[in-house]
């Protein structure tokens, strides 16, 4: 296998009888790339200048709408684009290359989609709750250092999780994919660009017909949501959420994902809506179906405790690993003679993390401590939490392709409650800490992975994923400061900050700690917690291995609706059933496909909420 060669489907797998440094040195030798050029000036300005602008759509629509969009996809697509048109117009000598529009990808990643977390959700939660305007500066460098953490943090488990375990990494397959594509030649190549592109195309139609709301051109409509007709047990399906996501996003996560995790997913969504909500509806425990009661009532307690008890439970069992890295990030150990890292030119040194680390570290503190009125005891609380929820959540990125970092937060949020009953401050603003940290952790693993399977030189591209938090903090807090120039214009019409309202409403009732809990959101908890952690025994021990229940899927599906569980469950399905027929050659085409559908999806969302920005569609 040539330099940058692939196995079938795109990801680089540890063999079975593999030792780590033999896995490390056969991707040295078959994948790596060598010495091209990556980090280069136009691959990091050309990352930084899209991500600031796709930093501030997400902010935008996060603020209006609550959520957030993935952006390397779409940088990817906009970059080849960019750059081409350049070449023909004689401005540059020769097109972007496929490492350094990874860098570029890591670069406005980086910047368009973690720096804005924090101020869609904690912040303008505070106002709503305080009044108070922080100031600029402040949110500049509460920004960076939160995010600068979460870049350190994943040093620490990179080469586990991304080299060494076997997870699906949907996002990264799909991105390595599209690079290929818009870069390869040869009839394997042509093909799968033709079936990525005609995938992307009616991915980006769907996209449009669901959400365009120009007032002068309407396309026919494609509904968002169909929920299925009947009851269960006296509650209408339709009450439930029970039906599908007809957006072509979660249809393509899902096959690449793969029918374990998928139905491991929908376990546990069924769990919550057919199987806990009506019993909790019948004794009375929750007022209503509503999403809101669901999830608050008892889901969101339940699955955030079988996460984070599973991925604490599973750091454990890989101590010896962790404890390994742990030792070199400190320089405690030596490595014995004739025992050479096949990596130790290229891997990420061990001093930039510690660097970082103590960088951000003291950063969090201070500022908090003398602008945010945290104390440094409830900083160093949030920063302890980020070194568990960090890994959580970059494995969660890795086998489900989704961050549960809202639903982690609101976990921490409880902790805050118990430690400073009345601390607003540091319930919201801490509790960002861990939420910017494992966004920005899972965010640098996603994009790395993908680098990973491209061949690129991974100390390049952290680089260029911390180019990307200079620029997006640069850009966002001040778009933020223009968008929201006081306390009183959120929660209105214009701009209702739904995220931030979830926040503002955890933050009021945990405020009473574990007391302000309903006793069913207690019972949660605990359940929660003893099965994650017996899952994660059981995968460690490697317990009826195949059918072993997923607890990072299990404990997903708990937080999400029917809609996109049953989503991404069909979509699994419809790529097994393909491949059982056309077997092993159907596994690029699959990927191709279903990296089309992601590609069309995110980059139409992100034209959708340019629109809306610029006035010219209603959100």
């Amino acid at each position: 296998m040539s330099p940058g060669a692939q196995a079938p489907g795109g990801l680089f797998r540890r063999g079975p009888d593999e030792t780590p440094a033999e896995t490390d040195a056969r991707w040295l030798a078959e994948v790596y790339r060598g010495d091209e050029p990556q980090l280069t000036p136009r691959a990091v300005l050309t990352g930084m200048a899209l991500g600031a602008v796709l930093a501030i759509s997400n902010l935008y629509v996060g603020l209006k709408a609550g959520w957030a969009l993935g952006v390397a996809i779409t940088a990817c697509v906009l970059s080849a684009a960019l750059w081409r048109g350049f070449v023909r117009a004689g401005l540059s000598r020769q097109p972007i290359s496929i490492l350094e529009q990874n860098c570029m990808q890591s670069t406005a990643s980086a910047a368009g989609y973690t720096t804005s977390a924090v101020l869609v959700t904690a912040v303008p939660a505070y106002m709503l709750i305080t009044g108070v305007r922080i100031s600029a500066i402040w949110l500049i460098l509460w920004t960076f250092f939160t995010s600068l953490l979460g870049l350190c943090l994943f040093v620490g488990v990179k080469r586990q999780l991304l080299h060494y375990e076997r997870l699906a990494w949907p996002s990264s397959v799909a991105a390595a994919q599209t690079l290929r594509s818009l870069h390869e030649r040869g009839r394997d190549a042509v093909d799968q660009a033709r079936w990525l592109f005609a995938a992307a195309s009616v991915s980006a139609i769907v996209r449009l017909a669901i959400s365009n709301q120009f007032g002068w051109w309407k396309l026919p409509h494609w509904p968002e949501v169909v929920l299925l007709p009947g009851a269960w047990f006296g509650t209408p399906l339709r009450s439930l959420g029970v039906g599908f996501d007809m957006s072509a996003l979660y249809f393509s996560a899902g096959a690449i994902l793969g029918p374990r995790i998928s139905s491991w997913m929908l376990a546990g969504s069924t769990l919550v809506w057919l199987v806990l909500t009506p019993l909790l509806l019948a004794n009375g425990s929750i007022a209503d179906a509503g999403y809101r009661s669901v999830m608050m009532g008892f889901a969101v307690w339940t699955g955030a405790a079988l996460m984070v008890s599973a991925g604490v439970t599973s750091l454990l069992f890989e101590f010896g690993v962790l404890g390994r890295g742990l030792a070199s990030l400190l320089q405690l150990r030596r490595r014995p003679a004739g025992r050479k890292d096949p990596l130790e030119g290229i891997e990420i040194p061990a001093s930039w993390a510690w660097i970082g680390g103590v960088t951000s570290v003291t950063g969090i503190v201070l500022t908090g401590e003398y602008a945010l009125g945290i104390g440094w005891g409830y900083s160093l609380f949030g920063i302890v939490a980020a070194l568990a929820v960090a890994g959580v959540a970059i494995r969660a990125a890795g086998e489900t392709d989704i961050v549960p970092a809202g639903a982690l937060g609101k976990f921490v949020q409880l902790g805050y409650g118990m430690a400073a009953p009345q601390g607003i401050a540091a319930n919201l603003l801490g509790t960002s800490i861990v939420t910017t940290s494992a966004a920005t952790a899972a965010d640098a693993a996603v994009n790395l992975k993908c680098g990973h399977l491209l061949g690129a030189n991974p100390r390049a591209q952290f680089l260029a994923q911390a180019f990307g938090i200079l620029a997006g903090t640069a850009v966002v807090v001040p778009a933020f400061q223009m968008i929201v120039p006081s306390a009183d214009v959120l929660g209105s019409s214009s701009l209702p900050v739904p995220a931030a309202q979830a926040w503002r409403f955890v933050a009021e009732v945990v405020s009473g700690g574990l007391g302000a809990l309903t006793p069913v959101a207690r019972a949660g908890m605990v359940a929660g917690t003893l099965v994650g952690a017996i899952l994660a025994v059981g995968e460690a021990r490697g317990w009826a291995r195949r059918w072993w229940p997923s607890p990072l899927g299990l404990g997903i599906g708990m937080v999400l609706g029917m809609t996109e569980s049953l989503s991404f469950f069909a979509g699994a399905l419809l790529a097994w059933g393909y491949r059982r027929r056309r077997g092993q050659q159907a596994e690029d085409r699959v990927v191709a496909i279903s990296a089309g559908g992601i590609a069309g999806d995110s980059l139409t969302g992100v034209l959708l909420a340019i629109l809306v920005a610029l006035g010219w569609m209603a959100a």
